[in-house]
């Protein structure tokens, strides 16, 4: 028998952005149970907003319309299907975080034609060819297919829920495992879950039009769907920001960025709405210094394909000073070379790259490194950050 219902981002091959694995302990306290939930009861509490799902996740839909139609397809033919996962809500009993399932949620949402969700068109569908082509409404309209709209809303689909968790860590834990399979995802899927806010909403749509992390990311369209230019920005305001107090976990750091700015997004707005200016800056002089090769390492006779992260949090912090950006620039092939030279000649720095890059010595070392290589080429004032224990 052929496979009837693709687990999310199966067929997906992107990056993990951070370490997610720095679990402190599993508390004893900690429970998991599973329930068969039917799929109307699902999109009650979805619509009570008992289970937390934007609706305007839909912008970074990752699914297409012939995926979400196999799932609807699969809970009408009553085939088995991945369970969801939720976590309660520390802060409200009875209200639950999507860990795993967003997708299924999503499509569910999508196909009643629910307020707030784009309609679903089922299309491409392998075995109920009739309903090729139609909506929920098309469907309620004949009669030999509207029993298919009961099949679905009492078809059952196994809910696992997460309660009395007492470190996030537990949560990103479980997030990833449960992909491990499929593809690495970023989390910053589950912060946007555990820490909504002002920031974090203000770092979603920024992320989504700006047009240099659409550069960066090769983005022709939509914004991506697993985040990754949400965290990318999150990133970089951090460190922008918060750099002499990070301690070596890039997680939690940036958890504890967006819930200082979430917290503080009166007197932080308009500092952020700055930084983001920055970022264009940062992002338009690496480029013009760099060429299609920004933030990529050097090997000797050649630039490294791949995208490095720890690269650009050390060009996106000095080019984004407007002052360092304007002499960069002035001095393209200065700079150039001086990277260059520092990833053949300067081992602690290479290394700085390349193993670890999220410890406390090597944030520090690169930092350092090449904020003194910039003074040194540039001859203009460089203030480097203060990276300690």
């Amino acid at each position: 028998m052929g496979e009837f219902y693709y687990g999310e981002d199966d067929d997906l091959n992107y990056d993990m952005i951070e370490d997610v694995s720095n679990v402190k302990s599993i508390s004893s306290s900690l429970l998991l149970g599973s329930t068969d939930w039917t799929a109307d009861t699902i999109v009650s509490q979805v619509e009570k907003k008992n289970i937390l799902l934007d609706p305007d996740f839909q912008r970074r839909d990752a699914w297409k319309a012939p995926r979400k139609s196999a799932f609807i397809e699969s809970l009408i033919l009553g085939f088995p299907i991945p369970q969801i996962v939720l976590a309660e809500n520390k802060n409200k009993r009875g209200s639950f975080i999507v860990i795993d399932g967003k997708q299924r949620l999503l499509t569910l949402m999508q196909f009643f034609g629910k307020k707030g969700y784009s309609k679903l068109k089922l299309t491409n569908l392998k075995i109920l060819t009739k309903c090729n082509n139609k909506t929920i409404d098309d469907i309620k309209k004949d009669l030999s297919l509207s029993h298919y709209i009961d099949n679905v809303e009492n078809a059952a689909i196994r809910t696992v829920v997460i309660k009395n968790w007492d470190d996030e860590s537990i949560l990103y834990q479980i997030f990833l495992r449960l992909n491990t399979n499929t593809v690495s995802l970023s989390p910053q899927e589950l912060r946007g879950a555990l820490h909504p806010g002002p920031f974090v909403k203000f770092a979603d749509e920024f992320s989504e039009k700006n047009k240099n992390i659409k550069k960066i990311f090769n983005i022709k369209k939509d914004p991506d769907f697993r985040m990754r230019d949400i965290e990318l920005f999150i990133r970089f305001v951090g460190f922008k920001l918060f750099i002499e107090d990070y301690r070596g976990n890039l997680k939690k750091f940036l958890d504890d960025t967006c819930l200082i700015l979430n917290k503080n997004w009166d007197t932080k707005e308009s500092i952020v709405n700055e930084i983001a200016d920055d970022f264009d800056i940062g992002v338009s002089t690496t480029y013009v210094i760099f060429g299609k090769n920004a933030y990529h390492k050097w090997i000797k006779n050649g630039y490294e394909n791949k995208f490095n992260r720890a690269i650009f949090d050390i060009m996106m912090y000095y080019f984004s000073n407007r002052d360092i950006s304007e002499t960069a620039k002035q001095n393209k092939v200065l700079v150039k070379k001086c990277f260059e030279s520092l990833c053949e000649n300067n081992n602690e720095f290479m290394s700085s790259l390349e193993r670890t890059t999220k410890s406390i010595a090597a944030t520090k070392t690169r930092y350092t490194v090449w904020g003194n290589a910039l003074y040194e080429t540039l001859g203009i004032e460089i203030k480097i950050p203060v990276v300690t224990k």
